[in-house]
């Protein structure tokens, strides 16, 4: 039997607006976003909740937010371990199944503790399946945290949700 998971799912923190001459999927962290990021590696510390792997979308937003999770993991000496993965099931052109499969393939090799780097929509997409919820829609703010203690892929309890200015 597979015992539980902790799963923490993030959206990206603060990029730089979408402008004619810039594709989306090339968008920058701003300085508020790299705040954010680090805000939110100290708020997972203090829970005790650091992750063993952060899997992350392949678009720049959400890649710079797992790097500088894993910086400020560094900086608390809590990092030596943490494993950094890109995951195009995560981009946001990705259909839900595609979570999903991955969620479901993945399982049993997740660690302890994993930490999902995401976008909205896909977000609410992910909030809802795992809630077993016909809503999709929760408006979840850049830099925002759910924690989920994961069963099975299809069986999540939500801990807690934490936007940016509660950490």
């Amino acid at each position: 039997m597979t015992s539980s998971k902790t799963v923490i799912i993030m959206r990206h923190a603060r990029a730089e607006a979408l402008r004619d001459e810039l594709l989306d999927i090339d968008r920058h962290l701003t300085a508020t976003g790299t705040k954010q990021a680090k805000k939110a590696m100290r708020f997972l510390d203090k829970l005790e909740l650091v992750p063993n792997k952060i899997v992350s979308s392949h678009y720049v937003r959400a890649l710079q937010t797992a790097e500088h999770l894993v910086k400020q993991a560094r900086k608390l000496d809590k990092s030596s371990d943490i494993e950094l993965v890109v995951e195009e099931a995560l981009g946001l052109a990705a259909p839900m199944k595609k979570f999903t499969d991955w969620l479901t393939q993945s399982f049993d090799e997740l660690p302890d503790v994993t930490l999902i780097v995401s976008h909205e929509p896909n977000i609410s997409r992910y909030l809802g399946y795992l809630l077993s919820s016909k809503t999709s829609v929760y408006n979840v703010k850049k830099g925002s945290l759910a924690i989920f203690t994961l069963e099975s892929p299809t069986n999540a309890k939500l801990n807690a949700f934490v936007p940016p200015k509660l950490m």
